[in-house]
C-alpha cells in the first residue's frame, strides 16, 4: 500500500506513521542534523502517536510494525524509555507490536531486552519488515483461535 493509500499519516521530526487496511505501520530514520535532545522529543512524539493509535477499533489496528532498520544505531535512554511505553500500551491492548531493527547487532540487543520486559506475549523483533507481518499475522491468528 502506498503512502496515498494510508487511511491515515502522521509525521514527525524523524518518523512517518500510517494506519493502514488494518495495522499501523511506523518507520524512523536517522537524520544527520538531528541532535540526541531532538531526536528524544521525535521518540517522545512517535510514543505519544502511536500509544494512541492503539485505542482504534481491533479492525483498524490489530497489529503495528515499527521499522527502526534506517534509525540510529544506539538510542538514548529518553528513547527506549518512550519506546518501551509505546510496546507496553500494544501489550496492555493485548494486540502484537513487532519491531524490526535490520541487521545491526546493537539495535537487536537493546530492542530485544525493551520487548522482553515490556512485551513478552505480544512484542517480538526481527530483521526485516516481511518477517515482521508474518510474525504479527501468526500472533493476531493465535490470538483469535
Amino acid at each position: 500500500m502506498s503512502e496515498d493509500e494510508a487511511r491515515q499519516v502522521i509525521r514527525g521530526g524523524n518518523h512517518t506513521i500510517e494506519v493502514r487496511d488494518d495495522h499501523v505501520h511506523a518507520w524512523v530514520y536517522k537524520r544527520e542534523d538531528v541532535s540526541l535532545e531532538e531526536g528524544a522529543r521525535f521518540a517522545l512524539d512517535m510514543a505519544d502517536s502511536m500509544s494512541r493509535l492503539v485505542e482504534l477499533p481491533i479492525e483498524e489496528a490489530r497489529y503495528a510494525i515499527v521499522d527502526l532498520s534506517a534509525a540510529p544505531s544506539i538510542s538514548g535512554p529518553i528513547t527506549r524509555a518512550a519506546m518501551g511505553r509505546l510496546i507496553a500500551k500494544w501489550e496492555e491492548a493485548r494486540r502484537p507490536i513487532v519491531i524490526v531493527v535490520g541487521t545491526e547487532p546493537i539495535k537487536d540487543v537493546q530492542y530485544h531486552g525493551i520487548v522482553l520486559k515490556h512485551a513478552p506475549e505480544y512484542g517480538r523483533v526481527t530483521a526485516t519488515v516481511e518477517e515482521a507481518i508474518e510474525l504479527a499475522h501468526s500472533l493476531v491468528e493465535s490470538d483469535t483461535s
